[in-house]
């Protein structure tokens, strides 16, 4: 054991008799105080005394060459001034003061004086004295007694960093969180009269010493990293609950996740926007959800929405709609807590034309009934042309918006590979239209109509390639 450890041991012994008996002082001359009586106060008195004698047979090792031969110059004393001696001595400030009166006398009466106060006239502490007192340096180097303000204080981590105080050398603050009254967590930070609490490490935030870098990969941490300056408890943290960026999972416009309509569609007056996102806790409070419209990549920002409330309204134009193909995106995105973008999600909003294909008995195809009564359709741009179609006997029938390019189109024979007889049905009769006016109920545009060149007595299929 050594003198500091000793000491400290001394000052834990008395604050625990004090507790016991009421009475500040134990006396060094192996003498037990007749009027105490409590059981407990009594063995700690025993082992203060085994203490003692530790120290008057062990001297020169227990005090690490500390000159005592002079130890009878304690005996009688309090413990309390023969303590504070050794507190000076051994420079262990700062050390809680026990109980220490103001006005004391003599304070050690000896040749050894405690270097403060006036001579030997001991030392007064402000206020009466009492437990919330430590010994320190002011900055001319002399010994001056301190006070220890709000000892032990207990607050929660938001409480702690929205305060922000500096504690005094010495005083501690502790970090607590609970939940539904049972105390999850409990961490420590001791001042040292400069920094403030927010800057303070905590007590448990051991430096990581060693310069070789991590050889495995675990969590967030990769084989090669250095973590030789962090902390320990970030470490751990890393490797056991890495931190994750939040990410969209899904994002929907009155439930869907996109829209095709056919051209001449009017929007919806209100669309309830809504999504889903991974670590929710880790995405900015604030209005940091940010909607967008892009049309053509022109970008048109909505109202910025906090993205943890997972949904909000909008309320189109109404009647708005497009008569040709078009589209537009609608977009979301946000941060992290940290100021990190965490992606986007879209919704597409796509106005196509509606392609229509089957058989007739007829030659000739110039009605919008005789267009509706083609057994199959879909919405389809230039692209999505491109497919097979299978037809039973008869004439065969491709209706294609005329806003649709067909340029370069071309028809063929699924089952030789070679082209198929198939044109605009004017080509096979000039006196037939090639464009046929229609309205689906929303806008009037024409369709141009293919037409194979015979009536087929079997099944046909055909693909259309560009």
């Amino acid at each position: 054991m050594t003198s500091q450890e000793l000491i400290k041991l001394y000052l834990v012994l008395n604050k625990l008799m004090y507790a016991h008996s009421q009475l500040g002082i134990v006396i060094f001359n192996k003498q037990r105080n007749p009027d105490v009586d409590n059981p407990d106060f009594i063995k700690l008195l025993e082992i203060s005394i085994f203490i003692d004698m530790l120290i008057e047979y062990n001297d020169s090792v227990i005090l690490e060459g500390v000159p005592y031969p002079y130890y009878g110059i304690f005996e009688g004393l309090e413990l309390d001034k023969v303590l504070d001696y050794l507190v000076y001595t051994y420079n262990l400030n700062p050390v809680p003061y026990l109980d220490f009166p103001k006005n004391t006398t003599t304070f050690i009466e000896s040749t050894i004086s405690l270097p403060i106060g006036n001579g030997n006239n001991g030392t007064e502490l402000p206020n009466g004295g009492g437990v919330n007192f430590y010994l320190t340096k002011n900055i001319t180097g002399s010994l001056i007694w301190d006070q220890i303000e709000n000892v032990n204080q207990v607050k929660t981590k938001l409480a702690w960093s929205t305060s922000n105080p500096i504690l005094k050398l010495g005083e501690a603050g502790y970090e607590v969180e609970t939940n539904a009254g049972i105390v999850v967590y409990t961490r420590t930070k001791v001042g040292n009269g400069i920094l403030a609490w927010n800057s303070l490490p905590y007590a448990d935030e051991d430096i990581y010493p060693f310069a070789q870098t991590a050889t495995i990969n675990s969590g967030a941490i990769q084989a090669g990293d250095s973590l030789l300056g962090r902390k320990v408890i970030d470490i751990i943290q890393d490797m056991l609950s890495p931190y994750q960026i939040p990410a969209f999972n899904s994002f929907t416009a009155n439930g869907q996740s996109n829209y095709t309509f056919e051209v001449g569609t009017s929007l919806a007056s209100v669309y309830n926007l809504a999504w889903s996102l991974s670590q929710l806790d880790n995405v900015q409070n604030t209005n940091s959800g940010i909607i967008s419209i892009n049309k053509n990549n022109v970008f048109t920002s909505l109202p910025n929405v906090n993205l943890k409330t997972l949904s909000t309204n909008i309320n189109s134009v109404s009647g708005f709609k497009y008569n040709l193909p078009d589209s537009f995106r609608l977009s979301i995105t946000g941060q992290d807590i940290f100021g990190s973008n965490i992606g986007s999600r879209n919704i597409d909003f796509t106005w196509l034309g509606r392609v229509r294909f089957g058989i007739s008995a007829s030659p000739s195809v110039n009605t919008q009934s005789q267009i509706n009564a083609l057994s199959a359709n879909f919405l389809s741009n230039k692209a999505g042309l491109a497919r097979v179609y299978n037809f039973n006997p008869g004439y065969i029938y491709i209706a294609i918006p005329a806003f649709i390019d067909i340029s370069n189109i071309k028809f063929i024979d699924v089952d030789n590979g070679l082209n198929f007889s198939m044109a605009t049905q004017n080509i096979w009769d000039n006196s037939l239209p090639q464009l046929v006016s229609y309205n689906n109920g929303n806008t009037t545009y024409n369709y141009r109509i293919y037409r194979g060149e015979f009536f087929y007595n079997a099944p046909t299929s055909v693909r259309i390639e560009f």
